[in-house]
């Protein structure tokens, strides 16, 4: 953020603030800057204050967009159209982060983030320009072919631990020769490895040239190859590059066409000085720069919106409770999401090792998290693991949808809902299905389910009005108690 377009340190004054084991939130940190620098840094460290203040408070996608845009992000996108649409995957990212409670693992987000992918730059007619790799462009054709950078290495193999080496002999199935590296004592490698080596070597030459060969005949038209080359030593040629494989069949053309360049070239220009230092010229925005702000509007609803009853599952049971019920109805929706036909073993077992990070997240620790984490775990299993839980939870259903937001117009007032399951089954019925993660001890468990049916009539009434509005006729409401593995209908 220091460095980006909206501050814009240089790298002394970054050395400056937190270089040489010195920490940014040293309340005394801004004074380590003067003038320029001061004024920019001091407009971040006002703005990611007031974000800290909000902290557990609001939304880390909340936090982290709302600093991006006080600071003028949005203005300071020199492609819009692009930029703009990569901020706004990464912030959804964010909140998937989040909302899975992976933010608490750094490699987990990170994990997620490099899956993201964005669009690139939208098509235009204008470009006609098109930038792959020799693998992406097989079957491919193009009336104007370019390679560039032949004389650069191809790379080679990382040191391994251990030589391996497939051999097929003339009769049998493929084996695998294997070979040590060769010992601290040793100052050469032993016969086997260099033959491993020198097969491995000649492999990689054929795969190398086969390669070339793909990539040269994608052109139609024509086709060109570029290369560096020293104008002292013409004929020296990095070994293991693409040139090489081409210099025997045109090794002359490079060194005639590399003669007039230089003849056209003339005398050198001056190189930069050894010392010279590289160019640290910051793109910034101006300093005192703030982001203009559009006109804020004065607006309020026509209509009053239906005050959201505290929640009635959770106002005895207390904090641990709460908490419970929120991984449980994570892990339900993740589920959901992808159809429990589609969950294998290991995405189980990669669900279940989340359920201590989610509780921690919200707070659990010590005997409470311990205890908290085996109901989870063990209502998730026995949900799997059901008939009922599995009917639920199948891919297969039409229509079918996890934490759904739905708002109407009931009765002169505004309702918004967040429906925890629901789908349309094989007769045409719309299921409207509320997750509840109470457990009851005692006896009469029908009576407890009947009851909790009746304490959730009105809520799931209203759901089942929303649906009405968009024209669902045949609607049935029913409570899910996972660690019960029981459905409940609420009737009408």
């Amino acid at each position: 953020m220091l460095r980006s377009p909206a501050c814009g340190l240089t790298l002394a004054d970054l050395h400056a603030l937190a270089g040489d084991g010195r920490r940014l939130d040293d309340e005394n940190a801004i004074d380590r800057l003067s003038g320029d620098a001061r004024e920019r840094a001091a407009r971040v460290f006002e703005v990611l204050g007031r974000a800290a203040e909000l902290w557990r408070r609001r939304s880390v996608r909340d936090l982290v967009e709302g600093a991006w845009h006080a600071l003028g992000g949005p203005s300071l996108c020199q492609r819009p159209e692009v930029d703009l649409r990569d901020a706004r995957l990464y912030f959804e990212t964010l909140e998937q982060a989040d909302n899975e409670g992976l933010l608490a693992d750094w490699n987990a987000f990170a994990e997620l983030l490099d899956d993201a992918s964005t669009e690139g730059d939208p098509p235009s007619d204008a470009v006609r320009l098109e930038v792959l790799t020799m693998h992406g462009a097989k079957g491919l054709e193009w009336d104007l072919v370019v390679l560039p950078q032949l004389h650069r290495s191809v790379g080679g193999q990382n040191r391994e631990l251990l030589h391996w080496l497939p051999m097929t002999p003339a009769k049998g199935d493929e084996q695998v020769l294997l070979a040590p590296l060769r010992s601290a004592r040793e100052s050469a490698n032993p016969p086997l490895v260099k033959f491993m080596q020198a097969e491995q070597q000649q492999r990689e030459a054929y795969e190398r040239q086969r390669l070339l060969y793909v990539a040269c005949t994608r052109a139609r038209r024509e086709l060109v190859l570029s290369a560096c080359l020293d104008p002292d030593k013409p004929d020296k040629v990095p070994k293991n590059t693409l040139l090489a494989d081409l210099w025997p069949s045109l090794g002359g053309e490079f060194r005639a066409d590399l003669q007039r360049r230089v003849e056209q070239a003339g005398p050198a220009a001056e190189a930069p000085a050894a010392d010279a230092l590289p160019d640290q010229s910051l793109k910034r925005a101006p300093a005192g720069w703030t982001p203009q702000i559009e006109t804020t509007y004065a607006w309020r609803p026509a209509l009053p919106p239906r005050e959201r009853p505290v929640e009635i599952e959770f106002n005895w049971a207390g904090t641990e409770a709460r908490r419970i019920g929120t991984v449980l109805h994570r892990l339900l929706e993740r589920v959901g999401r992808i159809g429990v036909e589609s969950l294998g073993q290991a995405m189980q077992e990669r669900l279940g090792g989340r359920i201590p990070v989610l509780l921690a997240a919200l707070g659990s620790a010590g005997e409470e998290l311990r205890n908290s984490e085996q109901i989870v775990r063990q209502a998730l299993q026995q949900t799997l693991a059901s008939p009922t839980g599995r009917w639920i939870l199948s891919g297969n259903h039409r229509d079918a949808a996890c934490e759904l937001p739905l708002s109407g117009v009931i009765k002169g007032e505004l309702i918004n809902a967040i429906i925890d399951r629901t789908f349309i089954d094989e007769q045409g019925v719309r299921w409207i299905i509320d997750y509840k993660s109470g457990y009851h001890a005692g006896g009469a468990l029908d009576e407890f389910l009947g009851e909790e049916a009746e304490r959730y009539g009105g809520q799931l009434g209203l759901y089942r009005q929303l649906f009405e509005l968009m024209g669902e006729t045949e609607i049935r409401a029913a409570l899910y108690l996972p660690r019960h593995d029981r459905l409940q209908l609420v009737e009408q």
